[in-house]
């Protein structure tokens, strides 16, 4: 079990700026109503040094069903 997914916007939809956290709760609102974490666009693999096996972190690569839990299905 996870204890934190990790993505962003911006590979989306570029510098926002002033609008960047306007754009960040958007996202978590649209995960909460549609129950699908979207894919960090362009992601493959993480950096090897980040050891993400090892930590409570995760970045989706493919849309993932969300549970309401902070766990994916």
């Amino acid at each position: 079990v996870y204890d934190c997914i990790i993505g962003g916007v911006k590979a989306n939809i570029g510098h926002a700026n002033h609008a960047a956290g306007v754009a960040g709760f958007l996202k978590v609102c649209k995960i909460l109503q549609n129950k699908i974490i979207p894919p960090q666009i362009n992601f493959t693999n993480p950096n090897s040094n980040l050891n993400l096996e090892t930590t409570g972190f995760k970045i989706v690569s493919v849309p993932t069903k969300y549970n309401g839990s902070n766990a994916p299905l």
